[in-house]
This record gives C-alpha cells, structure tokens and sequence, in this order.
C-alpha cells in the first residue's frame, strides 16, 4: 500500500493541473485596469479618452460625471469623467455611398450634435448629409430620424430649452425647427447662405432661455466679418443684428438673457 502513495499523489496532481487548464482565464489588464487586446502582456501608456478619430463634439451630461463626444467616422462615445474611462459606444448608421474625401480639410464631413436638457436623447447631424440622426444617449437606440428634401447638409444642431424642439441650421440658408419626437417641421427661419471663408465653416446657434428667440452666428455678405442675429421663433423676424468688436469667427454662441457669449 505505501508504494501506491506517490502514484496516486502524481494522479491527483494530474487531475488538478487539467482541471486548472480547462477554466477561462480572466482577460489581461494594464496598469489602469483596462482590458488589453488577446494576446497581449502590456500597453504602454493608456486607453482612455481615446475617440479613435477627431471628435467634432463633446458635451457633458446633467449629471457632470459623464462626457459624450461625436467623431466624423460615425460614432458616439461616452466617457467616465475624469478618469477618461470608456464606458459605452455605437455607431450611427452608414451615411451616402458617395462621401467627401476626409484627407480634403474643405470636404471633411464634420459631425454636428446637440444634447436634450436631461441628456437622454442625442442628436447629430453631418455637414454633407441631409439626415439628422436621433438616438437615445445612453442605450444607443434609434429613434425616428428627420430630414427635409431641401437640405443639403446639417451646419449646426440645438434642442429649445422645454426639449420640445429641434433647431436645425442647414447647408440651404435656412434653420429648420422640429417637433423631433413626432417628425414634424413646424418653422422655417430664413437666414441666408454663409459666403465663403475657409476659416468660418459652420453657422452656430443657441436658443434663448425662454425659447422665443435663437441667435446665429453668420459672416457679413460684404465685409465677411463675425456678425450675431437674433430670431423670433414664432415669427421667423430678425430682431436685431450686432456686428461684435474685433471678432472674425465664431465657433459657438451661449445666449444667457439679453448677453451673449461667442
């Protein structure tokens, strides 16, 4: 019996080494707790905040511990404020088989995108695309998308305050403001086509706090200087024009009350 002893010893441990073999092995990590591709030992540097791509958009949600960003190549990115870490993203559905070519600056189909007040739904649009995609935020989901037979591409995008509306400013000179939830054009605000300027490629806008007025920022047909108007909602009237001190461009607007920000 004792000679036995080291032969079942050996079997045991045989038994043990396969059953270990056979169970999944948790998938490797850097050093910021990240999972690392198959087959891989280490990263160096880290995986956060990495869209993959130029990110035409980025905003944070209400609650100021998640960031969402947009890239031309389609896709929606959520972020984990401020660790940078990834914690959801999808993709919008494919756009024309015939798109500019992105190494071309002029021709770059640039993502324009607008949050709702409460964050749950994302809206986003492009510069050569007729459609405004509408998602839910946080799942992803498709929801009814919106287009208008006379648009030729989306400049930039702004949900009204009540989350009601979608004010659209597109490519035709014109701000297109949606019922988006049903689908449905309700106003169409004429503001003019942008002339040309390399430097100047979108025409932004913000909605007042109470949502009767929106503000643009456009270029002047003579001079091309930065100007600001003011439109009634309602009515599609301009209210007034300023032409700001020393300014040539305008990125974006926030119009708190009777002060703007550009």
């Amino acid at each position: 019996m004792l000679r036995c002893y080291p032969v079942l010893s050996l079997t045991l441990l045989s038994l043990t080494f396969v059953a270990n073999a056979s169970q999944p092995q948790p998938p490797a990590r850097d050093l910021h707790g990240d999972p690392l591709p198959p087959g891989a030992v280490a990263r160096l540097g880290m995986a956060r905040w990495l869209q993959g791509t130029i990110a035409d958009f980025a905003e944070f949600l209400p609650d100021g511990k998640t960031v969402v960003t947009v890239s031309d190549d389609r896709t929606v990115c959520l972020w984990e404020f401020p660790s940078g870490r990834e914690l959801h993203r999808f993709s919008l559905p494919a756009g024309p088989a015939k798109v500019p070519d992105p190494k071309k600056m002029a021709e770059r189909n640039y993502a324009r995108a607008a949050l709702s007040k409460d964050g749950k739904v994302i809206a986003v649009g492009y510069l050569h695309e007729p459609e405004i995609y509408l998602h839910e935020t946080a799942t992803g989901k498709k929801l009814p998308g919106l287009t208008s037979a006379l648009t030729t591409g989306i400049d930039a995008l702004a949900f009204s305050p009540s989350g009601d509306n979608l004010a659209a400013a597109e490519g035709d000179g014109a701000i297109r403001i949606w019922d988006w939830a049903r689908a449905k054009e309700i106003r169409t605000l004429t503001v003019g086509v942008q002339p040309y300027n390399p430097g100047f490629d979108k025409l932004p806008l913000a909605y007042a706090p109470d949502g009767k007025s929106i503000a643009t920022g456009q270029i002047g047909k003579l001079d091309k200087k930065a100007l600001v108007k003011l439109w009634d909602t309602a009515t599609g009237a301009e209210i007034w024009t300023v032409r700001p001190a020393s300014i040539e461009r305008i990125e974006a607007l926030v119009l708190r009350h009777t002060a703007i920000l550009g």
